[in-house]
């Protein structure tokens, strides 16, 4: 329950907090949100962990870090990288909703990656502790190819 909550908070914190333009906020959309950042945080649950383990933090500070950096590689990369990278680590995204979908359009740079990462209670230092963890998952799970405009995109 304590997780489903910090998702909803999440949630609410991204698309309140950090959409350039306010979106309006249903049930509906909340749910499906919530929904589809629990099914994808399943199934990249190894990622999750590896995160949460090697930093230190909540669950909750995982999924919303890796959505961040994932809004603003989604923004950088050509539509079929960007789906590629999706693919490979679902955040939530997709035309159901979800927290990296809320957050795209919103996160165009490395400063609202820095400001997600302190809304979120994380040192935005921590970006530097994130991209490593989140490329090895990349590279280890079928995006070799796009490592190198990770690497320029978040800095790595």
């Amino acid at each position: 329950m304590k997780q489903l909550v910090g998702v909803i908070g999440l949630c609410v914190l991204a698309q309140t907090s950090l959409a350039e333009q306010p979106k309006s906020l249903d049930l509906k959309s909340l749910s499906d949100a919530v929904s589809n950042t629990q099914n994808s945080a399943n199934q990249a649950s190894g990622l999750m962990s590896s995160l949460t383990d090697q930093l230190g933090i909540s669950q909750t500070q995982a999924a919303g870090g890796t959505s961040a950096l994932m809004a603003l590689a989604s923004n950088a990369l050509s539509s079929d990288n960007a789906a590629m990278l999706k693919d490979i680590i679902p955040a939530g995204s997709g035309t159901e909703g979800g927290l990296a979908s809320s957050l795209m359009g919103s996160i165009t740079s490395m400063d609202g990656v820095a400001s997600a990462f302190s809304k979120l209670g994380l040192d935005p230092a921590m970006i530097n502790q994130f991209t490593p963890i989140l490329m090895d998952y990349v590279s280890k799970n079928g995006g070799s190819e796009l490592l190198g405009q990770l690497s320029s995109i978040w800095g790595g």
